[in-house]
């Protein structure tokens, strides 16, 4: 396994657990046998993020699905500019780690590299000019 694959494994247990085993998307259980597919999605495509952040806890989050074809990591990438507004999707040349992302209960969260994630206060919602009404 090379060093890239191994730090993406080791970073893998830390996201699902960030989330509480759940699909930030759905909120479906992932955890053990309760779902029969999950998988951790790469916010920013790992083709196009800067390798310093790649497999950053900030870059990544549990998703329910299989690859990129079914439960909620299909839709992310069949959805792609919902994807992008929700903060599932992070464009090329932007810094994922700035790019906040709202889980299923429409709560908008700053994932950290450190594995952890930091709801933001409505004002910061509002200064951000994420409309939650329209996302819902």
């Amino acid at each position: 396994m090379n060093k890239a694959n191994a730090e993406f494994e080791r970073v893998k247990p830390m996201v699902a657990a960030r989330q509480g085993w759940h699909c930030l998307l759905c909120g479906t259980n992932t955890h053990g046998d309760a779902w029969p597919g999950h998988s951790t999605h790469h916010r920013q495509l790992r083709r196009h993020c800067d390798p310093t952040y790649r497999h950053s806890p900030a870059n990544l989050v549990r998703l329910c699905g299989v690859d990129n074809s079914t439960g909620c990591h299909g839709w992310v990438h069949t959805h792609v500019p919902e994807a992008e507004r929700f903060g599932y999707i992070v464009p090329s040349g932007m810094d994922p780690r700035l790019v906040p992302v709202m889980d299923w209960r429409g709560d908008w969260w700053w994932l950290s590299e450190d594995g952890t994630a930091r709801r933001l206060s409505q004002i910061e919602v509002i200064r951000m000019g994420i409309n939650r009404k329209e996302s819902e």
